[in-house]
């Protein structure tokens, strides 16, 4: 979990009112600057800037009262509209505003540009004449680099040579190049409880990461419908950078194969990490494993000893079926000790990894009904069952062992066209994965010093 670096730490001071106080332009300047402060706080505290309404861009043809190289197809009009910032500003636009897009990418090689709007406070102008009223007003920028974060984006655009003119997109939800791209504009809403950052391990050249990254960024894109009170954002991360910023990541994601190759040093940065409140997700993936094979051979068996049971007669001669009965059920046993063999092999390296850090691994089935993975926000009694394959969890101080192909569960690429209801199923088992390891990281900072510990060397 982070908290915005922009949230006021400092206590509020306000004149205080007596007969006699003499009033000068500096205390009525703190007077009112108190009653400003405030009202930010409280929007800070509770929302998360965006747009109000308004602030639409289109297309329109060049003013005629500029000069002549500058009337081209090249232009665009902000509508009037209002936004609030990070800071708790608000920025209104009483008036439609004239822009023109000046950027020109290179032959070949397309870029993509900002359009945002930012809040200026006048008493940062350059005043040339004391005037009795000053307003507040607004910057607009076009950017090279994404909007930071006293930015509210208004648009972004694709130039790619020739850029000919600036239009409307024909489909608004595939803008083409040159044209107006409003998708990733931010609605103003309320401030979500925990801003989960996770991050990848990545090593240099493996691309192998691609579909359990995409995995995760879907299953990020569910939260604002399923669950607003939570909110993150995904990012690549080497251990080099977890060392120096411990703090940074309240879950990294790496898999059992990248397990077997941490020394010591890497371990170490782990424990660290760990220790102060993160938390680790190690995947473990059946595809092409003998799990594969043995999880839907399973299901089969068990399915055909329900039928039969089910149709056993209640008298009779019935030898010949309990004869069937007692070879599915001697078939079903083989299969699962096989099973459970094979997922030991399976998982035997995380567990290795675990006794290296000193933790103990505990399986989902026997954590108690009220642990949170089982209950917030949503309830599971059992883990789901994904295509006959049923997930497996280990769960330890900051440890969690997940046996299942992470691409398949959250939609990531390749992954097998589920049910809506599998689907909602996987994406609320997985915001309560995303809400225990904000939880955790949160209550570990409630209780240890905010500490500068040294990177390890």
């Amino acid at each position: 979990m982070t908290l915005s670096p922009f949230l006021r730490t400092q206590p509020f001071e306000r004149l205080q009112v007596s007969d006699g106080l003499l009033i000068n332009a500096e205390r009525w300047q703190q007077a009112h600057t108190y009653h400003r402060e405030r009202q930010n706080v409280l929007y800070q505290a509770l929302h998360q800037p965006g747009i109000v309404w308004g602030l639409g861009v289109c297309p329109i043809p060049a003013p005629q009262d500029i000069p002549a190289q500058f009337r081209d197809q090249r232009w665009v009009q902000i509508q009037p509209g209002m936004a609030i910032d990070r800071m708790g500003n608000p920025i209104i636009v009483p008036e439609p505003i004239e822009f023109r897009i000046t950027s020109i990418p290179d032959a070949g090689r397309p870029i993509t540009v900002y359009l945002v709007i930012r809040y200026v406070d006048p008493d940062q102008l350059q005043q040339v004449t004391q005037r009795e009223f000053v307003r507040e007003t607004f910057r607009l920028d076009e950017k090279g680099t994404p909007p930071d974060r006293l930015d509210v984006e208004l648009c972004r655009i694709v130039l790619q040579y020739p850029v000919t003119q600036i239009s409307a997109p024909i489909e608004v939800f595939s803008p083409a190049p040159n044209t107006l791209d409003l998708r990733d504009r931010v609605p103003v809403g309320a401030r979500p409880l925990l801003d989960i950052r996770l991050a990848y391990l990545t090593n240099p050249g493996d691309t192998s990461a691609a579909p359990t990254v995409q995995a995760l960024q879907r299953l990020l894109q569910s939260a604002p419908a399923l669950y607003p009170a939570l909110s993150g954002t995904l990012e690549s991360v080497a251990l080099a950078d977890l060392n120096h910023h411990p703090q940074a990541y309240d879950l990294l994601y790496l898999t059992a194969r990248q397990l077997a190759g941490l020394l010591d040093p890497s371990l170490d940065i782990l424990s660290r990490y760990v220790n102060q409140g993160g938390s680790l997700l190690v995947g473990v993936p059946t595809q092409g494993t003998a799990v594969a094979d043995l999880w839907p051979l399973q299901g089969q068996l068990q399915e055909a000893l329900d039928r039969l049971q089910a149709v056993l007669p209640q008298g009779g001669a019935r030898g010949e079926l309990t004869t069937l009965q007692q070879d599915l059920i001697g078939d079903l046993t083989g299969v699962r000790s096989d099973l459970e063999r094979e997922m030991d092999t399976l998982t035997r390296s995380v567990h290795h990894f675990a006794q290296r850090l000193g933790i103990m691994l505990e399986s989902f089935d026997r954590l108690p009904p009220s642990h949170p993975l089982r209950t917030q926000p949503f309830l599971f009694a059992t883990l789901p069952l994904v295509d006959q394959h049923p997930l497996q969890l280990w769960v330890g101080n900051g440890l969690l062992a997940l046996v299942g192909d992470i691409p398949v569960l959250w939609g990531g690429e390749g992954s097998p066209p589920f049910s809506r209801t599998m689907i909602r199923e996987l994406q609320e088992w997985g915001l309560n994965l995303l809400q225990f390891v904000g939880q955790r990281r949160h209550l570990t900072q409630l209780l240890h010093l905010s500490d500068k510990e040294a990177p390890l060397p």
